[in-house]
């Protein structure tokens, strides 16, 4: 990284942490552009706990370098959404009001995916796929049928595996069938009940179609110039999804913890979405940090959503051709 990269930029600095190959715990900084990461520094943590004091100050050191090093200023902190992380965001806020602190949502909705998983679906499902892939006569009858998948197993740090575990099992299930017809003796017994189950069938389409959804927005935000505006816009979506209406309760709770009124007025000021689905109670809630920031600049977003002067009409017209920076960058550079 070259310090011109970031000279004068306002980042986001985002905070990661987890073991190494030596079992280590190490704790890592990147700061993020709006148009690309950058890598900052590691720590080996040693002896040192995870506590949400010891991970603050490491951000607070983290932020300090990125200043000193490259010039740049830290306006948002990024982490996961464990207990203690939040603990961790709360302190920054606390110690710069100013500053804008969110949790990770990709991992929001990675959790999401696990709180509308009914338990025992799941498990019945991993069964069935883990005695395959772990027997090696009834897992080479598997292999042998044409269009088969390779069973796929649930993994807690891979996101998006349980759907792919649900996936395997449906497309395998007509194979399974052929199998369980053909060779009954070699499959165990509690296997072939699960196979010939039904109601598992029905539960386990039912939810491949609900997590696909989730799924989809998750690996549109773990994009690399996914933004605010677009977690924003994704959680939106999943909550108007009828589809997903019988979970309503537990989206909006995830959205509580991956939105904040920052998230709100980017959705607002990306021309791509300008509060499309955004409630009037949300609009007002995004006007705060605007108003906290530079009041002076909230009659420029009147005007832009209302697609008036000093913006031109033509501009709106390719708002889809153009990522949010490089629209904006076309209207500063329209006024100077």
């Amino acid at each position: 990284m070259t310090a011109s990269a970031l000279e004068g930029k306002d980042v986001t600095l985002v905070q990661d942490g987890w073991s190494d190959i030596h079992n280590s715990p190490v704790i890592a900084h990147c700061v993020h552009s709006g148009e690309r990461s950058y890598f900052l520094n590691s720590v080996d943590t040693g002896s040192n706990k995870k506590t949400a004091t010891y991970c603050t100050s490491l951000a607070i050191e983290a932020s300090k370098e990125a200043t000193d090093k490259f010039e740049c200023k830290v306006v948002a902190v990024v982490t996961d959404n464990e207990q203690k992380m939040q603990s961790m965001r709360s302190k920054l806020k606390l110690l710069d009001s100013s500053l804008s602190v969110y949790g990770c949502a990709s991992h929001l909705l990675n959790l999401l995916g696990k709180d509308i998983t009914p338990s025992q679906i799941i498990s019945h499902i991993t069964e069935i796929n883990k005695y395959f892939r772990n027997h090696h006569n009834p897992g080479a009858l598997l292999s042998a049928q044409k269009g088969s998948l390779k069973p796929q197993l649930p993994v807690v740090i891979r996101w998006n595996s349980q759907l792919e575990c649900i996936k395997t099992y449906l497309t395998n299930r007509p194979f399974l069938l052929n199998i369980l017809a053909q060779h009954e003796d070699v499959i165990d017994l509690s296997i072939a009940n699960l196979i010939n189950n039904v109601g598992l069938y029905r539960e386990a389409k039912n939810l491949y179609d609900q997590l696909k959804p989730i799924a989809t927005s998750l690996d549109k935000l773990q994009g690399e110039k996914s933004n605010v505006a677009d977690s924003c816009e994704e959680w939106m979506k999943l909550i108007q999804l009828d589809e997903l209406k019988s979970h309503l309760g537990k989206i909006q709770k995830r959205f509580k913890q991956a939105t904040t009124p920052t998230h709100f007025l980017a959705n607002m000021n990306n021309p791509k979405y300008m509060e499309q689905r955004l409630s009037c109670e949300q609009q007002e809630e995004a006007r705060g940090p605007l108003i906290q920031l530079n009041a002076s600049l909230l009659p420029q977003l009147y005007q832009f959503q209302a697609k008036e002067a000093p913006f031109p009409a033509s501009i709106f017209e390719c708002t889809d051709a153009l990522d949010p920076v490089t629209w904006w960058k076309a209207i500063k550079n329209r006024k100077t």
